[in-house]
């Protein structure tokens, strides 16, 4: 068994998330929910995990920010 560095995690994470990302925005595209605004959010998404130090992290943030601004939405 292999015990990765903390560098390879990160980049581990990375991909993964990165690849489920993908795999969404296509799955969402095949059902018709598919949009030039989906694309953009979702390529922007993509350059912000690939450029962060902690792309796991990075991934909350982007999630809280989300949940934050619907809630005020809601209020």
């Amino acid at each position: 068994m292999t015990t990765l560095t903390i560098r390879e995690g990160v980049e581990a994470a990375r991909e993964r998330i990165i690849s489920q990302l993908e795999a969404g925005h296509a799955e969402m595209n095949r059902v018709g929910l598919g949009s030039p605004a989906l694309d953009e959010f979702n390529a922007e998404v993509i350059r912000r995990i690939r450029a962060s130090d902690d792309p796991k992290a990075e991934l909350n943030a982007m999630v809280e920010l989300m949940r934050e601004h619907r809630t005020g939405a809601t209020a």
